[in-house]
């Protein structure tokens, strides 16, 4: 078994073996750069002639005659929303979810759960009047949550005493 030294070289050594690569690449790299330069590659592109090109007159007047009749359309939906303020109710956005199905879910649970659901669904108005009870607008608030969600939550484990 030959025991061999690894050689170290010291920080000298090392400045010029770097300082003698970057130059070998520099020299290596510099007649490339000028002969480059100086000569272009030649590639025949053919005739380079411009000419020049009407635009598409048929798309033009179509957008001509297009302009004036939105703006026509848009001063006169303006005028009848001031001539006719009730048509413009606030409602906003109308906003659908699907229906979960709460199969997972314990059975008086679910039942209630599928009640809440439909009086959800029949009018987001009942929900702001003020006969509808307490316990049904806290659980219709939690169903709301419950809606919301995008997958089922699961309960956690019940820990050992």
């Amino acid at each position: 078994m030959s025991h061999s030294k690894l050689e170290v070289e010291d920080e000298e050594k090392r400045q010029q073996r770097i300082g003698n690569l970057l130059e070998h690449l520099n020299s290596s790299s510099s007649p490339k750069n000028t002969s480059s330069g100086a000569v272009s590659p030649t590639f025949d592109f053919g005739d380079r002639k411009t000419y020049p090109v009407d635009p598409p007159s048929e798309l033009l007047a179509r957008i001509q005659d297009f302009l004036p009749r939105l703006k026509a359309e848009n001063d006169s939906l303006t005028q009848r929303i001031r001539d006719n303020p009730s048509s413009n109710l606030g409602l906003g956005v109308l906003e659908t979810r699907p229906k979960h199905s709460h199969s997972d879910d314990d059975g008086p649970e679910s039942e209630s759960a599928s009640e809440d659901s439909s009086s959800l669904s029949t009018s987001s108005a009942e929900s702001d009047s003020e006969d509808v009870s307490n316990s049904d607008s806290s659980s219709g608030s939690s169903m709301r949550i419950e809606a919301i969600a995008t997958r089922p939550i699961k309960p956690l484990p019940r820990r050992a005493a």
